[in-house]
């Protein structure tokens, strides 16, 4: 049976249709979009936010629905935590500190006449990895807008370890008690996410450029690409500079990214991880270069048994349907769509 497949981000909504969803990969995927959203940070109300994903979500099913048919369920990946009855709980990179949400798969199932279920993207991209990998335990985070991570054990029977809402919301635990910490999305201070996401690796460089105009002015961030200390994207100066080896661009990630290696170290003893798989716009754009920063971090605690090494980390292929493909495979796996 075929499924029409939504995947929400902080920036992006992508959209595909798997005509077999026991066999889905990434070249399988049928009339795939990919369109920008707008979220809190363009100062637009919440409702707004929802009445455009519905609208996009209304006319991409409508478009597609004479090749599906009306049997045809929708799987959303959603950027955020799920509850176990599907309905959202947060949504920290898209509305901020919003704390009520709408019933989307109840909207969408009566807009639309279909079967609607929700997952969470990183159990949709942590089940795409492990139909591609044969690890028995690893974890797949992502570091784009925001940052989250899931558990696959493959010895059990639920496969991605979900059950529980907060599972994987590693974004959102305190490591800095500084009272002048960055503010993460959701309104907390010091979050994981505030300081070592994309966006928190934004506003950290801008908080440094203002600091030490000198420094920056003499970084590529500035003299090649343009940056100034008030607008600093990771896209078109942080990390072209990166990867070209500029110091303080480097410096800034590094910075940040230190955190994320403290909590990646400790899941990894703790869960006894085979691998993680580092996937998200900031790593995946970054390559090798985010990798060697992120394990040159986790490598402080120095003790012979603990596997910080090349062989623990891997970056995800690249792609924007991982998240799409792994709804496919959840829709089959958990709910048994063929």
């Amino acid at each position: 049976m075929p499924a029409i497949l939504f995947d929400i981000g902080g920036t992006y909504i992508r959209s595909a249709v798997s005509k077999n969803c026991c066999n889905a990969t990434q070249s399988s995927l049928l009339y795939y979009e990919k369109k920008a959203i707008r979220n809190f940070l363009d100062g637009i109300p919440d409702n707004l936010v929802w009445r455009e994903l519905f609208l996009h979500i209304e006319r991409y099913v409508a478009s597609v629905s004479d090749e599906v048919g009306l049997a045809a369920p929708i799987v959303v990946s959603f950027a955020g935590p799920i509850d176990a009855a599907e309905t959202i709980v947060s949504a920290s990179s898209i509305l901020g500190r919003a704390i009520e949400f709408p019933d989307v798969r109840a909207i969408l199932a009566e807009e639309t006449r279909r079967s609607v279920f929700l997952l969470n993207d990183m159990s949709a991209a942590t089940w795409y990895i492990s139909s591609v990998s044969s690890f028995c335990r690893f974890m797949v985070i992502t570091v784009s807008s925001g940052i989250g991570c899931k558990l696959f054990d493959r010895q059990s029977f639920h496969g991605v370890a979900d059950r529980e809402t907060y599972a994987g919301e590693i974004g959102h635990i305190v490591v800095d008690h500084d009272p002048g910490a960055l503010i993460c999305d959701c309104g907390g201070t010091g979050h994981l996410q505030a300081i070592a996401s994309g966006r928190g690796i934004e506003r950290m460089a801008s908080r440094h450029a203002m600091r030490d105009l000198t420094g920056f002015g003499a970084s590529l961030c500035s003299v090649k690409f343009g940056a100034s200390e008030k607008r600093i994207t990771n896209e078109e100066h942080l990390v072209p500079a990166a990867v070209e080896g500029d110091a303080w661009a480097l410096n800034v990630i590094r910075e940040c990214t230190v955190y994320l290696a403290r909590v990646l170290a400790t899941i990894t003893i703790a869960s006894g991880l085979e691998k993680i798989i580092v996937t998200g716009g900031l790593a995946q754009s970054l390559g090798q270069v985010y990798l060697d920063i992120l394990l040159g971090a986790m490598r402080d605690n120095d003790f012979v048994l603990f596997p910080f090494n090349l062989n623990l980390l891997q970056m995800c292929p690249p792609g924007d349907e991982i998240s799409l493909v792994g709804a496919a495979i959840y829709a089959n796996r958990r709910l048994g769509v063929e």
